[in-house]
């Protein structure tokens, strides 16, 4: 579903399943990857508020959720090579 916002507070990185990665800083918009695996982590030591709208239909999904596998130390999405514990950990 597409969706569009601007960061409030705090910092955000977001991260492609490939590794692209973009830092967003207080006043940044935001328009959301579609069909395309990411996640996003707050690395500052404050919290993170974004206003976001989305463009959608009722009952349409607003996220797909991935499955994590553990890598010896860190973590991968099942099928990826790709080794970073998801933001907010499992």
């Amino acid at each position: 579903m597409i969706n569009a916002g601007v960061l409030l507070r705090g910092q955000l990185t977001v991260v492609t399943e490939t590794g692209e990665t973009l830092h967003l800083k207080v006043g940044d918009p935001i328009v959301e990857l579609v069909d395309k695996w990411h996640y996003g982590s707050n690395d500052g030591e404050n919290p993170t508020e974004i206003i976001v709208f989305y463009a959608g239909v009722r009952d349409m999904p607003s996220t797909v959720k991935k499955a994590w596998v553990q890598v010896g130390r860190s973590w991968a999405a099942k099928g990826t090579r790709y080794g970073k514990e998801p933001a907010g950990g499992l």
